[in-house]
């Protein structure tokens, strides 16, 4: 009764190992398999069970990232947060209380080039509510989405909306940098 389960994946449909990714394709009409950052390579179901704290059968459409379990689970278990490096993650723990959860930065995702599969060169995504932007290495050539209108990312509507371009490119400058300047990264 006080243990906290939580199950979900890490990626969409893959091709690694021969596997087709379109006879294991679950994910609806979502663009994207494993290592693209469509919503079809990102975006993925979690359920997570702990009796007497999350009412049974409570859903939620909130947008998480397994960046974000950490915070979430130091903040449940009453231990600190480190304050000795940058912690991407948020605690999510109001959505389990079936509460509003306002993120205080956007969404991130980064491929190296090296594991990405994407054939237009796309390494890094970022979502800021239902604004979706994904970019090349050099954060030059990108697309923007709005999820609320195009779930499945097919009308890219950079050129309509160049200030929510421009913020959105800079935020993945700036986690570009922080990721090249980051000491812990392996190397």
């Amino acid at each position: 009764n006080n243990t906290l389960v939580i199950f979900t994946s890490d990626n969409g449909p893959h091709r690694e190992g021969g596997h087709d990714p379109d006879f294991f394709d679950d994910n609806g009409p979502l663009r994207g398999i494993k290592r693209d950052l469509y919503e079809g390579g990102i975006r993925v179901p979690a359920m997570i069970r702990y009796p007497n704290k999350i009412k049974a059968g409570t859903v939620s459409d909130e947008p998480l990232h397994g960046y974000d379990l950490m915070p979430t689970l130091l903040k449940m278990l009453n231990l600190p947060v480190p304050t000795d490096r940058i912690i991407d993650g948020q605690d999510f723990s109001p959505v389990l209380k079936n509460q509003p959860m306002k993120r205080n930065k956007p969404l991130f995702w980064a491929y190296e080039t090296r594991f990405a599969d994407d054939p237009e060169g796309f390494v890094y995504a970022a979502r800021d509510g239902d604004w979706k932007i994904i970019t090349d290495e050099a954060v030059e050539k990108a697309m923007l989405f709005n999820l609320k209108t195009d779930l499945y990312e097919v009308d890219d509507v950079s050129k309509k909306n160049p200030e929510v371009m421009a913020r959105l490119k800079a935020y993945v400058r700036e986690m570009k940098r922080s990721i090249e300047t980051d000491p812990l990264r392996p190397r």
